[in-house]
C-alpha cells in the first residue's frame, strides 16, 4: 500500500512540473551557418534553449545520426557546437526533437563514405580513373581486385581481377570512356607485350583492336595510357616517354613533333622526374616537371615549352602542385606562387601568396578560384594534419578539415572528389565549396 500511494504522489508532482509555465518548452528559429563542414562551429538560435541536452544531426538519406552532447556554449537563446563526423552531404539538425522540427544543412568538403567496420573494402585501394561525379573505378594494391563505385559513389560494382586470364593474357588495367564502355589493356607473359580490346556495355564483351609490341616503346611498359577516341590514344612509358596510337599505329613523339629537338624532352634532362600527362579538352596534352620547372604543351604537331620558375627550389611539393585542368582554366603552386592559365596551358600568369610551406605540404587547385591547402599530409605528425580551403586564388585562406586521418590530395570531377586514406581505411568523399563560401 505505501509503495501504491508513493507511486501516486510521484505522478501528480511530475504532471504539476509538466504543466508549470515555469518550464516552457525551447523553440528553435535557426541554425547557421547552413553551408558548413564537418568540423565547423554551427550556433543554433532560438528560446529557452537551456532545457536542450542534446542535439542530433542525421543524415535522412542514409539514416544514420550523431547525437552532440558536449556544447562549446549555452545560453538561453543561442547554443554554439561543433559538427561531427557524418555520413552524407544533407543533414538535418534536431534539437529535442519532435519538439523542435528539424533544420536542413548542407555539408561541403571531406565527408567519410564508409564506416570504419567496412573499410577493408577499400584498404590499400588506389584510384585509377574518375570518370563523373557518379563513377569512379579502384583498383588494390596487393589482391588484384578491381572495383567501380556508382550512384554517388556508394554502390561497388566488382570487376575482374587482374589475374584472370584471356588467351594467356592477364587484364593489367580498365579505361572507361562511359560508365558502361571503354577500353581493356591486356598484358602478356612478360608484361611488356600488351593487347588491346574495346568493350560495351559488359566488361566481359569484348573485341580486339590491336597489339603493342614491348620494343616499340622502347623496352619500357606502359606507364599512363589515356583514350580519346575509337582512333586516337596517348602513352607515357616508365621513363616518361610519350607515343601516340592512331588507329593502331603508335609513333613517338620525337618522331611526331620535330621541334622538340634541342629541348629537355629530347636531352631527357625530364624523364626521372615525370609521373604523369594530361589531355585537356582542346586536345592538347600537358606533361608537368616540377623539379626542372617547365611545362610542355603539344597541340597540333607544335610542342609549348614554358618555364614558370627562374629559381628551381629542392623542395617538390609531394606531388600536389602539379597542373590540373577544368576545361580551359588550370592551375597550380610552386615556390610561394600560384600559376593559372586560362586558355589551355599555353599561356601563364602568376602571383605570390604567403603560406610557409615544408616538405609534406602541398596546394592543390580544384577549379575556379579554388585551391587545397594540405598541411602536415605526412605520416609523421598526425597532430598537425588540416586542411584549408582559398576561394580567391591563394590569398585567404580558411580551415575546412582537421584529422589525425592521412588524407591526402583529392581527384576532382564536377562538383565532388574521391580519396582512400590507407591508416582509417576510410573512403572520402570531397564536395567542392560554393564560390561564395
Amino acid at each position: 500500500m505505501k509503495h501504491s500511494y508513493l507511486l501516486l504522489l510521484l505522478f501528480i508532482i511530475f504532471y504539476n512540473c509538466s504543466e508549470d509555465d515555469s518550464f516552457p518548452s525551447s523553440t528553435v528559429y535557426s541554425v547557421t551557418p547552413n553551408k558548413t563542414f564537418i568540423g565547423d562551429t554551427l550556433t543554433l538560435v532560438g528560446q529557452n534553449l537551456t532545457t536542450i541536452t542534446a542535439i542530433s544531426l542525421r543524415n535522412e538519406a542514409v539514416n544514420k545520426g550523431q547525437p552532440v552532447t558536449n556544447f562549446i556554449s549555452k545560453t538561453d537563446t543561442e547554443i554554439k557546437f561543433i559538427v561531427p563526423e557524418l555520413y552524407h552531404q544533407n543533414v538535418t539538425v534536431y534539437a529535442n526533437a519532435p519538439v523542435n522540427p528539424g533544420i536542413e544543412i548542407e555539408l561541403f568538403g571531406f565527408i567519410p563514405y564508409s564506416n570504419p567496420s567496412i573499410g577493408l573494402t577499400y584498404r590499400d585501394a588506389r584510384i585509377q580513373q574518375l570518370l563523373n561525379d557518379d563513377v569512379v573505378f579502384y583498383r588494390t594494391a596487393y589482391n588484384n581486385g578491381r572495383f567501380k563505385l556508382v550512384n554517388n559513389f556508394t554502390d561497388k560494382i566488382t570487376l575482374p581481377s587482374k589475374d584472370e586470364n584471356l588467351f594467356g593474357y592477364t587484364d593489367y588495367s580498365y579505361h572507361y570512356t562511359s560508365e558502361y564502355s571503354g577500353w581493356i589493356v591486356a598484358s602478356g607473359d612478360n608484361y611488356y607485350d600488351y593487347d588491346i580490346y574495346s568493350f560495351t556495355n559488359d566488361i566481359n564483351n569484348r573485341s580486339f583492336e590491336y597489339s603493342i609490341s614491348y620494343e616499340e616503346l622502347n623496352g619500357e611498359s606502359i606507364h599512363q595510357i589515356e583514350f580519346l577516341n575509337n582512333n586516337l590514344a596517348y602513352i607515357m612509358n616508365r621513363e616518361g616517354e610519350m607515343f601516340q596510337i592512331l588507329n593502331g599505329q603508335l609513333t613517338n613523339f620525337i618522331d611526331l613533333y620535330p621541334n622538340l629537338i634541342n629541348t629537355p624532352y629530347v636531352l631527357r634532362e625530364y624523364s626521372a622526374h615525370v609521373d604523369s600527362f594530361q589531355v585537356l579538352e582542346d586536345n592538347s596534352i600537358i606533361i608537368y616537371v616540377p623539379r626542372q620547372k617547365y611545362i610542355f604543351r603539344f597541340s597540333e604537331n607544335n610542342v609549348n615549352l614554358t618555364y614558370f620558375e627562374s629559381n628551381v627550389v629542392t623542395t617538390y611539393e609531394n606531388g600536389f602542385s602539379e597542373p590540373i585542368f577544368y576545361s580551359n582554366v588550370g592551375g597550380f603552386y610552386s615556390n610561394q606562387k600560384i600559376y593559372k592559365s586560362y586558355d589551355y596551358g599555353l599561356t601563364w600568369s602568376s602571383h605570390s601568396i604567403e603560406v610557409t610551406m615544408d616538405s609534406e605540404d602541398g596546394i592543390q587547385f580544384i577549379g575556379g578560384s579554388h585551391f587545397l591547402l594540405h598541411d602536415g599530409a605526412g605520416p609523421n605528425d598526425p597532430t598537425k594534419r588540416r586542411k584549408y580551403i582559398s576561394t580567391d586564388n591563394g590569398m585567404t585562406w580558411k580551415l575546412i578539415y582537421n584529422s589525425f586521418d592521412r588524407i591526402p590530395n583529392v581527384m576532382i570531377s564536377n562538383k565532388y572528389g574521391i580519396v582512400h586514406s590507407s591508416y582509417s581505411s576510410r573512403l572520402y568523399k570531397f564536395r567542392k565549396f560554393p564560390d561564395e563560401f
